[in-house]
């Protein structure tokens, strides 16, 4: 297998892509599959595939040229990695797998998540180092063991940098993350320390490549070779061609790539594209930025993990976010940025807690408003498996992003509340989502409300207790005199009319006004201000006691019947007269409440023959 890479590296350019797809490429799968595949096999195997890798992109300018045997190739190594136990992965399969995914034909959408899926796996599920070094004889061989996966972490970034190159599309940049959510949100800290190692690295790369611009120079990577590294002009000797070229097997891996066709790599061994450096990267076509709302709620519930190099790693990737985010979106501050983000590497505490605090404000103001949903829904989903310190990440960047960006999200609350409102139902952070609501509604009341207003009729739990801890806030009050003001105008271009069109609009307000008064019940049962709702008396009981005389109409109630029905609301007017007597309960004495009872007010008001006698009454 190596003798073929090897005359792939030294074949001259303009015959090596007759015969690198069958002769050389196929040759090296063949081999592969008809030995035994011990180490020395795998390791060949893995070289083998760099360097013709290596050697196809020296060529330069392929033209249409695609390599047939790429999935097989690709299929080959994955199926490898799959096998392997964590404690025997060969150093470079990654590498492999990088330079082969730069050519042609490129892979499918499929393909590429399946590549992450496999190399993350096979990375990021290695027990943690206290459990590898008990499981090794020697202090020596754990260290090795150590220091392999640390590579295997660096090849891992190395590869999906290149897969976002190769793609460069939103939907890669989604399927990177997709995948490493899993191991972001891993209950084991040494998996998400290690998910971030990486997302770091893409995310510091990606940073980097934004930044650059196109120079007049080549670069250093991909230079011109001196003539004396090809020692032979025109077609290979025929004892290379059967022996291999001498130098090859003894040089390390991958350090000899491209060679013979006239190009000199770096000592490194990674063969970078032109592309690489392109100021038109991914990132720049705005790829990324379609998910910075989703990365940043990820990323945010991690600034407060119990494992410091966790958190450090979730400000840097957060500090890397925020300056792409903010060099696309041309904001003037950029320069002010940059220089707060360097102030991550500060050892002073205070120092490090204020820029951490300025950095969350910095980039909830950076969110665009129709990714708030992404953002909260990202960064709500790890409230359901996290641990106390982060939740309070999670409540800090929650709250900071509603008061930061209360102007720029007046489009969004109704499907803000609807992303609180959904998560109440499904986890145990109740005073906190309702603390968000609170805070939602103090900067966005109408929007609110009307949200509120919309659910259905008969409240389940959740909307009592929303409108309820809204009554027993500060903006208790506010909200009742909103929603009076909302039943006082409701109905009354409708009023009075017989057509058929227009008892189906009093059929919607009829609605309407029950859900209203069904809420004004339950801000008066929480509010603690007697004092103010008796200023709003002049204002509520006389609609209240209207809309309870309005469903006592005939064909009102039998129009209504069928939803009545559906609702379990056998008298609407109940409705009405339950809320009246809260209100009263709460404004008059117990004395006078007791004398209502004894007079048979409300009875009378729900029978439409003594509902004239019950208003006289209660109205005396």
């Amino acid at each position: 297998m190596r003798t073929y890479s090897g005359i792939a590296l030294h074949a001259p350019k303009e015959q090596l892509l007759t015969c690198v797809d069958k002769e050389i490429m196929g040759n090296i799968l063949r081999l592969s599959r008809d030995k035994e595949r011990d180490l020395q096999l795998k390791l060949a195997l893995v070289q083998s595939i760099t360097e013709v890798s290596c050697a196809i992109q020296a060529v330069g300018d392929c033209g249409s040229f695609e390599l047939s045997l790429k999935q097989e190739a690709m299929r080959t190594l994955l199926d490898w990695i799959k096998r392997e136990p964590w404690d025997s992965l060969v150093y470079g399969v990654f590498q492999a797998l990088e330079e082969l995914s730069k050519l042609r034909p490129p892979l499918s959408g499929k393909e590429n998540g399946n590549l992450l899926a496999v190399c993350c796996q096979s990375v990021l599920s290695h027990p943690s180092e206290e459990q590898m070094k008990k499981g090794r004889k020697s202090v020596r061989a754990a260290v090795n063991m150590e220091l392999l996966h640390r590579r295997g972490m660096e090849d891992l970034g190395h590869l999906i940098e290149t897969l976002l190159e190769a793609e460069a599309t939103s939907a890669c940049f989604c399927k990177v993350f997709h995948v490493l959510k899993g191991w972001l949100t891993s209950a084991k800290e040494w998996e998400r320390e290690r998910a971030l190692r990486v997302c770091t690295h893409v995310l510091g790369a990606c940073k980097e490549r934004c930044e650059l611009t196109v120079s007049r120079d080549p670069p250093r990577a991909l230079v011109p070779h001196s003539h004396h590294s090809w020692p032979w002009k025109g077609a290979l000797p025929s004892w290379v061609l059967a022996f291999g070229a001498p130098g090859i097997m003894g040089q390390p891996f991958c350090l000899v790539a491209a060679q013979g066709a006239g190009w000199a790599v770096e000592a490194s061994g990674r063969w970078d594209c032109l592309q690489r450096f392109s100021c038109c990267c991914p990132l720049q076509r705005g790829c990324p930025y379609k998910q910075f709302g989703s990365l940043v709620g990820l990323l945010g519930s991690l600034t407060s993990d119990c494992l410091d190099t966790c958190h450090q790693r979730a400000w840097v990737c957060l500090g890397y976010l925020l300056q792409m985010q903010a060099k696309s979106m041309k904001v003037p501050q950029a320069d002010e940025i940059r220089c707060l983000c360097e102030e991550l590497n500060s050892p002073d505490t205070e120092t490090f807690a204020e820029t951490c605090t300025q950095i969350t404000k910095a980039v909830c103001r950076c969110i665009p408003a129709a990714q708030a949903v992404d953002f909260l829904t990202a960064i709500l989903d790890s409230l359901l498996h996290v641990m106390p310190p982060r939740a309070r990440a999670v409540r800090k960047w929650v709250f900071i992003f509603l008061v930061e960006c209360r102007e720029e999200i007046v489009q969004e609350v109704p499907k803000i509340l609807n992303t609180l409102y959904s998560y109440m139902q499904q986890s145990t952070h109740r005073p906190f989502l309702l603390r968000a609501v609170f805070l939602l509604t103090r900067f966005h009341q109408e929007p609110v409300i009307s949200s509120l207003l919309q659910k259905s009729l008969l409240m389940d739990s959740d909307t009592v207790e929303l409108w309820r801890s809204l009554g027993r806030s500060i903006l208790g009050i506010q909200i009742l005199r909103c929603l009076v003001e909302k039943l006082n105008r409701a109905g009354n271009d409708r009023l009075g009319t017989d057509s058929s069109p227009c008892e189906q609009h009093s059929c919607q307000t009829a609605l309407e006004t029950l859900t209203i008064t069904r809420a004004i019940s339950e801000v008066v049962f929480a509010l603690r201000s007697t004092e103010e709702l008796r200023r709003l008396l002049p204002h509520l009981l006389p609609s209240l006691l209207r809309w309870a005389s309005e469903m006592l109409g005939g064909e009102r109630q039998l129009l209504l019947m069928t939803s009545w029905k559906q609702l379990h609301v056998e008298k609407p007017c109940r409705i009405f007269l339950s809320a009246i007597k809260l209100v009263l309960g709460k404004c008059m004495a117990q004395k006078w409440t007791q004398l209502l009872e004894i007079w048979g007010v409300w009875a009378r008001l729900e029978v439409p023959v003594a509902h004239p006698e019950g208003v006289r009454l209660l109205t005396r």
